[in-house]
Order: structure tokens, then sequence, then C-alpha cells
């Protein structure tokens, strides 16, 4: 196969690197928690359906995905001006959940976000997954803000990042400063 084409899946997922091989992504450090929560989260509270629940007796885990869309989507609507809910649109662009513990039927969980980048048309979410006090996971993912008519993708404007909270200090920066996020 020639050079740039596809070699395998691993082609699909990771960046290769110039000595060859595949750079793989750097691991998360440590587990994002927000025990303050500030005025820049968002809550989206969640109910707990039956189709939710797996074969193990708990929320399976695609369920979590289903959940941080619904959040980050009722997060968009629930600031953003009708004429930007109708201009601009979100798609996941990645997700890295980790799980910490099961989710049951009955349980009251809720999504907690944050915005903590924004870079070019690219928002970077983190979100945790609390039932009763306890975190049940933790979410970082990327979703990109695209024109409604032309589906493709567009910077996210400087008036919607401070809808967003984040002021002047994510504009061009491309995040938030350690300390202040």
């Amino acid at each position: 196969m020639g050079k740039g084409r596809f070699r395998g899946k691993a082609s699909l997922l990771l960046p290769r690197r110039a000595s060859g091989g595949y750079a793989l992504p750097k691991p998360y450090l440590e587990t994002p928690r927000m025990t303050n929560e500030t005025q820049n989260d968002f809550r989206h509270s969640i109910e707990v359906g039956e189709d939710d629940i797996d074969h193990m007796g708990h929320v399976n885990n695609a369920v979590y995905l289903k959940w941080v869309q619904a959040a980050v989507i009722a997060h968009w609507r629930s600031f953003a001006p009708l004429e930007d809910l109708q201009r601009y649109l979100w798609i996941a662009r990645t997700h890295e959940i980790r799980y910490h513990r099961p989710g049951f039927l009955g349980d009251s969980v809720a999504a907690v976000l944050r915005i903590e980048s924004v870079r070019g048309a690219l928002a970077g979410y983190r979100t945790l997954v609390e039932a009763e006090g306890r975190q049940l996971a933790a979410i970082r993912s990327t979703w990109c803000c695209i024109d409604s008519l032309t589906r493709r993708p567009v910077r996210i404007p400087a008036r919607i990042i401070e809808l967003f909270g984040l002021g002047q200090l994510a504009v061009g920066s491309g995040s938030i400063p350690e300390g202040l996020a």
C-alpha cells in the first residue's frame, strides 16, 4: 500500500509519528472532579429509564453518551438566543469516559457540565455524571460548532464564547488558564 493510505484500523484512530508507528493518546493524569460548582457549571437532571438498564441490572455504558449529548444540547438551548439556535448546531467529535460506579433504576442522576476550552470551531467540555452524591462517570468531550445551512465547521464567535461565560480568556487562546477553570 502506498504512503498516506490507511493501513489498518489503528490508522483511523491514531496519528502517525514522523519516525513511524502510531502516537498513543496521552492518558488523563487525574480524574476530573468538580467539587465546587461555579456559575459557569450547568446541571442537567436525568431520569433513569427502564430502557437504560442492561442485562446486569445497571445503566448500560452506552447510555452515558446519550446523557452527555442531551446535557450539551440542553446547555446550548438554555442560553443561546433564537437566532443562534437556528444558525449553529453542535456535533460530537470525541468522548473519553471513565466509569467509576454503576447507576441504577430509580437513581436521581445529574450531569454537571463545564466548558474547559474553546479553540476555533471546537469546545471542550468536562461532564460529571452524579447520582445522590456519588460520582458515576467523568467524561471529557469535544464538540464542533457547525453552520446549520452548510453543515461545515464554523469558528465559535466571540459573543457565543461570552455567553458560555468564558469571557475574553478563551478568545484566541484555546483554553482557560488552570487556576481559573
